[in-house]
């Protein structure tokens, strides 16, 4: 995929994203928000493959991408609807057409103060930038072992901070410490 079609496709992603997280946090069936890591036992056991085989499972590898470019995305608009950016949230929701009638710019601090308790504070614009240029590296190639390198480099961003690798890895900094340990130095 070229850059540009990364940067759209991305954006296509984001849009259907928004509009399932205020569904999401608007329905009154999840306390919290619904998030996606990759698991544990995968990313392990695929790490552990590759370093005894040099190969790849194009299956995992795929998934892995779609969870990574999935929280990546998640994030941003978390950053954006709490105020951690330079947009502001209430225009944002106003370009999707997502402010309930009723809610004006004079109301709209106190009804979207239950969205912060929703992300469960899975905000951080820690190495943001980082990671949104490794999912652009991750989408313009099609080779499994630079989408795997990719990968890592997201991980080892997110692996700086115990929240922002939960957002990630199941067990976070664990489970990314534990895959560092089983890699040789270079």
């Amino acid at each position: 995929m070229e850059i540009e079609d990364a940067i759209y496709y991305i954006e296509d992603i984001k849009t259907d994203e928004i509009y399932k997280m205020i569904r999401e946090w608007q329905s009154g069936l999840y306390t919290l928000q619904p998030w996606k890591v990759i698991p544990a036992a995968m990313i392990i056991k695929e790490w552990q493959y590759n370093y005894k085989t040099g190969l790849n499972h194009e299956n995992v590898i795929f998934k892995m991408q779609e969870i990574v470019i999935n929280a990546y995305v998640r994030l941003e608009i978390n950053n954006i609807l709490s105020g951690h950016t330079t947009y502001d949230p209430y225009y944002y929701l106003s370009d999707y057409e997502l402010i309930p009638d009723g809610i004006n710019q004079d109301n709209f601090d106190n009804w979207i103060d239950s969205f912060y308790d929703f992300i469960q504070n899975r905000i951080s614009d820690y190495g943001i930038d980082k990671i949104g240029n490794g999912i652009l590296s991750l989408l313009t190639t099609d080779d499994l072992k630079e989408k795997m390198y990719y990968i890592d480099q997201i991980l080892s961003v997110s692996h700086q901070r115990f929240d922002l690798a939960m957002c990630f890895v199941e067990d976070g900094t664990r489970t990314l410490n534990a895959i560092f340990e089983m890699t040789p130095a270079l």
